[in-house]
């Protein structure tokens, strides 16, 4: 276990939450995550920039990212989004 996870047990919860980010192939189920402090734009937009580079080192092309991010002006979801040529 991790020394972080061992502190949380011995300690008990810390002041604030991290946010899992992640992106699964659908073909190959490679997975890409990160651990974040929060899920502002700006965050899991450059998350996203790291994870297609992740899956294109591996010669992975992302054609659409299917999502369950929901903002107050756009509710619902998911939503399929494509990246930018």
């Amino acid at each position: 276990m991790s020394s972080r996870f061992m502190r949380v047990l011995e300690d008990g919860w810390g002041d604030g939450y991290d946010f899992i980010h992640a992106a699964v192939d659908d073909r190959s189920r490679l997975a890409y995550a990160e651990i974040l402090p929060d899920e502002r734009k700006e965050n899991a937009s450059a998350f996203m920039t790291r994870a297609i580079g992740f899956f294109a080192e591996r010669s992975i092309t992302v054609e659409r990212v299917l999502t369950d991010i929901q903002t107050e002006s756009s509710p619902g979801g998911p939503w399929i989004v494509r990246p930018a040529a």
